[in-house]
């Protein structure tokens, strides 16, 4: 049995970690191993006052390592948790290839609170799970941290509750389709602040030109429905010069139709000429916006 008589740094915390199922803090060593030699593992009796304060096992400690070994429920000291989130407003805008995408974050709130019952204070070490994407923003920082934990110091006095509050964010990355983001979003921006003036006033003029590309739209609609009027009445009077067949009046009602068929003919071919032209145009200015939404590049601060 391996024995080292020599004294070694350690200070006596209670760590809370949620994710551990405990009802209740441990009573804890945080040992640092100054002894220059290797601790080898095994199991460690804790006497507080002659008194004896509970026991646990550890793996080996080499020298210099800084270690928690738990050896009791910490029964005196109570622990609850709260947890709360907000979106923070949006901070960066980049706009390149008609996508424009709306930098912000969501900060997440953490409050551990304590209550020490007994009449000594409690020095807790709070456990609090390093999650990835997310960066600490709170004010107080962790006494240490490793691959899976932050471990924050939090005094208790005696009878007295106290409480950590653990502040971190994480990034929020909202995209949008230029060619898609209407008059009413643009307003929604500007109300809540998710742009400036630059991007605002680009974004207006794309809408603009995409109000030209809807009016000859418009129009053309317009021209297209008038001829499928047209075509519906040219079947309409062709039915009804079939009817007319032996009748009295045929001769001077077929007159009358035919004159009818060649006046609307005549506005067809000019509706014809007229959705080609509205075609070209509507093109055209459609050609504008893509380019447009192409070359507008924004990397900017909100």
């Amino acid at each position: 049995m391996p024995i080292v008589n020599s004294p070694i740094g350690a200070e006596k915390v209670s760590i809370w970690n949620e994710r551990s199922g405990a009802p209740r803090p441990a009573r804890a060593l945080w040992l640092t191993n100054s002894s220059g030699l290797t601790l080898d593992g095994g199991s460690f009796s804790v006497m507080e006052e002659q008194t004896f304060a509970g026991e646990g096992v550890f793996d080996p400690i080499r020298p210099g390592e800084k270690r928690l070994v738990s050896y009791a429920l910490d029964l005196a000291l109570n622990a609850s948790s709260k947890n709360a989130n907000e979106v923070q407003r949006v901070t960066r805008v980049h706009i390149s290839q008609g996508i424009m995408t709306q930098d912000s974050e969501v900060r997440e709130r953490k409050t551990y609170t304590f209550r020490n019952e007994d009449s000594s204070p409690r020095t807790v070490l709070v456990e609090h799970p390093v999650r990835i994407g997310y960066t600490l923003r709170s004010e107080t920082k962790p006494e240490e941290t490793t691959a899976d934990w932050m471990r924050f110091h939090l005094r208790v006095e005696p009878k007295q509750t106290a409480a950590l509050v653990v502040e971190e964010a994480r990034p929020v990355a909202t995209t949008y389709q230029l060619t898609n983001v209407d008059e009413r979003q643009v307003e929604f921006f500007v109300r809540q602040r998710s742009i400036n003036k630059g991007v605002e006033d680009a974004l207006r003029r794309i809408l603009k030109q995409k109000d030209m590309v809807a009016e000859l739209d418009s129009r053309k609609e317009g021209r297209d429905e008038e001829m499928k009027k047209i075509f519906d009445d040219q079947q309409r009077l062709r039915e009804n010069m079939k009817a007319l067949k032996g009748s009295s009046e045929e001769k001077l009602l077929v007159q009358r139709y035919t004159q009818q068929l060649n006046d609307q003919e005549t506005r067809l071919e000019k509706l014809g000429k007229e959705i080609e032209q509205l075609q070209k145009e509507m093109d055209a200015a459609q050609g504008v916006v893509d380019q447009m939404i192409r070359e507008l590049a924004v990397d900017t601060a909100v």
